[in-house]
């Protein structure tokens, strides 16, 4: 079972399964239950980079083990199905006087995949889809998923989405659907909530799986600006919630808070607003949500407020950072980033401009959740140099601080120094000039955004 970590997670192990403590191999349960084990010490708001590490952990120790595909499927489906072969029997088998003979007819099933593991694709598709007609099973559906995934020209009339909304229902919304069904929406997210998908919320399942997946869709819809879409959602689970479903509910709208308030407030503020007023019961007993639903509220300011065009890309960023615990690829990181690099003396005012606006704390909430994801090489430079770096700069330039902030700014993307360790480091110096610039630069939110996307994007100031 799961190991007692270090806080440090410098000191935990690479390798994903070691740092679950679990063996290669476990099965989805055992990883999962090490997983939760962990994360219930090291909780995304006080160890966030703990957190991503176990998070990433976890996923590949799923990708490893690949539960997903049925029982009786191969391990995996590689992209040529051609490459597929029969299992290897065991080295020493048993003696035949010591097992009975057995005549194994294949079944129909085994037919049709042989024929797709030979390469006789739409030999296999024709023979599965009479299956699908004719069986109510989601065994066909789900093989006629993989094989539109491998060679959609297979089938004019339907996509995988057809079948993998078949196998959804079929399977009574089983684990492994579900899991393709929310890869589908990272993938394709809007070829994921439109049609054959539209009614999907509308089945037949148990209120956790509902709730379940329409979090999944909620995030996708948010992702591809599809915010009608979400109310829509909403009101369907509200339509199914029961006497004791409210905790569940109260949750989902955490989540539709998380992905909707930082850029489009106003379609959905009032209908949270007022579902989220008729939970007050449970703000005792689930007050983390409450506060999570404040905080953002908080962060976002007046709803009424006019958006800058030129920061959607930084606000979609800030929403993914927020929505997934800090949790977002490098290629999120670059998109929401990029923009700020190409034009730091601009955006670098841009910025001031938006935290005046909206506040300071959102300014420090944004560069708090970029950080964990620059950090990484160790640091060499000591404060006593850091200091020093303060000194040589403050004789060099008699400016007031606001007009040596992109000399600055040049400085430090050079020789890789986070403005918060200079600011650090200043603060404990003997002279006060040394101390005041310190405390400057450590209320710069807009200046550490911009260091912070010129290190990630790979550019300096005065570079394109």
């Amino acid at each position: 079972m799961s190991q007692e970590l270090p806080e440090d997670v410098r000191e935990w192990p690479s390798d994903p399964f070691e740092l679950l403590g679990i063996a290669r191999g476990a099965d989805e349960t055992t990883i999962r239950r090490a997983y939760t084990q962990l994360i219930r010490r090291f909780k995304p708001e006080r160890f966030p980079e703990q957190f991503r590490k176990i998070r990433e952990a976890y996923e590949e120790c799923q990708t490893q083990y690949r539960w997903y595909l049925p029982n009786d499927f191969v391990a995996q489906l590689p992209s040529d199905l051609a490459t597929l072969t029969e299992p290897t029997p065991p080295a020493e088998p048993l003696a035949s006087w010591s097992q009975p003979r057995v005549n194994h007819e294949p079944s129909q099933t085994e037919q049709y995949w042989q024929r797709a593991i030979e390469g006789n694709l739409v030999e296999a598709y024709a023979g599965f889809l009479t299956m699908a007609n004719n069986h109510d099973e989601s065994v066909a559906a789900f093989r006629l998923y993989w094989l539109l995934s491998l060679d959609p020209s297979l089938d004019a009339n339907r996509t995988r989405h057809h079948w993998l909304c078949q196998a959804l229902t079929q399977s009574r919304f089983d684990d492994r659907s579900l899991e393709l069904y929310r890869r589908e929406l990272a993938i394709d997210p809007a070829a994921s909530l439109a049609e054959p998908y539209h009614t999907l919320l509308e089945q037949d399942m148990p209120w956790t799986q509902l709730v379940g997946l329409a979090r999944s869709r909620i995030a996708a819809a948010a992702r591809v600006g599809r915010y009608s879409q979400i109310k829509y959602d909403l009101k369907l689970v509200a339509n199914r919630r029961g006497v004791d479903g409210d905790a569940e509910w109260l949750g989902l709208l955490v989540t539709a808070y998380d992905w909707t308030i930082w850029d489009q407030p106003l379609l959905l503020g009032a209908y949270l607003a007022d579902e989220t007023a008729a939970l007050k019961h449970l703000e005792l007993q689930h007050s983390h949500a409450f506060d999570r639903i404040e905080q953002v509220r908080y962060l976002n300011g007046d709803p009424q407020r006019v958006m800058p065009p030129s920061l959607n890309a930084f606000l979609r960023l800030l929403r993914n950072l927020w929505a997934n615990y800090r949790q977002v690829t490098r290629a999120e990181l670059i998109a929401g980033l990029v923009q700020l690099a190409d034009q730091p003396s601009n955006f670098l005012f841009v910025l001031d401009g938006f935290f005046a606006e909206r506040g300071a704390a959102l300014g420090m909430a944004a560069a708090d959740m970029i950080a964990p994801h620059v950090r990484g090489w160790e640091h060499s430079i000591s404060p006593n140099v850091l200091r020093g770096y303060i000194r040589q700069f403050l004789d060099r330039n008699a400016s007031a601080y606001h007009r040596l902030r992109m000399q600055l700014l040049g400085t430090l993307s050079r020789d890789w120094i986070d403005p918060a360790d200079l600011a650090e480091a200043g603060s404990e110096d003997r002279t006060s000039n040394v101390r005041h610039f310190a405390s400057q630069l450590q209320q710069d939110n807009s200046l550490r955004i911009i260091w912070f996307a010129l290190v990630l994007c790979g550019r300096t100031v005065g570079s394109g």
